[in-house]
């Protein structure tokens, strides 16, 4: 009977996946989902999110994300993110997730070229391509307290490209490239 019933989980957990981007599989304190109609819902185990939706912490809360492809993501306190892409299928896997404030915790074991198949996470400082990693983002925005806005990347396993936005290439379309290769155990911040 135990077998079955795992069997049957394993199953809802697959069509669950196959609809959606992710499903919080953990959520401690205040942790809310604005849906792309900007409604706003308070996020519990096995809630789920979509692309384009937002996913934002208050000081006591933090969530955990199983993605469809079985990639991780942890959203630490105070953090906004929005999952502006999020395809998995066989032929096409693009992520592009955007951070506002706060940190995040992504561990990536899909593997990703950053040519045909991207795993990128942006601020508005600095977009890190991943190719399969464990890593922790970080942005604070500007304000009073921090005159720069800032972002942090410390790769905890594997390697990221860091690349800052606004660069003299961005903005001209030539000269500057501000990319970098952040490895195992090193750490870079990135200021506007």
């Amino acid at each position: 009977m135990k077998a079955l019933i795992l069997v049957f989980s394993i199953l809802a957990c697959t069509n669950v996946f196959a609809a959606v981007s992710g499903v919080f599989v953990v959520v401690r304190g205040k942790v809310f989902i604005q849906n792309l109609k900007k409604e706003v819902t308070q996020a519990k185990v096995k809630s789920v999110i979509y692309p384009g939706e937002t996913v934002w912490t208050e000081a006591d809360g933090k969530a955990k994300i199983v993605m469809s492809d079985r990639n991780v993501i942890n959203v630490l306190p105070n953090t906004r993110l929005k999952l502006e892409i999020y395809t998995n299928e066989p032929n096409n896997k693009n992520v592009e997730l955007q951070i506002t404030e706060g940190r995040v915790r992504l561990d990536v074991q899909e593997k990703y070229d950053g040519k045909a198949s991207k795993f990128e996470i942006k601020s508005s400082v600095a977009v890190a391509g991943i190719r399969g990693t464990e890593l922790i983002f970080e942005h604070i925005p500007q304000s009073e307290a921090n005159i720069n806005n800032t972002s942090t990347v410390t790769v905890l396993t594997g390697k990221v490209q860091v690349d800052r936005i606004g660069t003299l290439k961005d903005i001209l379309g030539f000269g500057v490239n501000g990319k970098v290769i952040v490895n195992s155990g090193q750490q870079l911040e990135v200021k506007k």
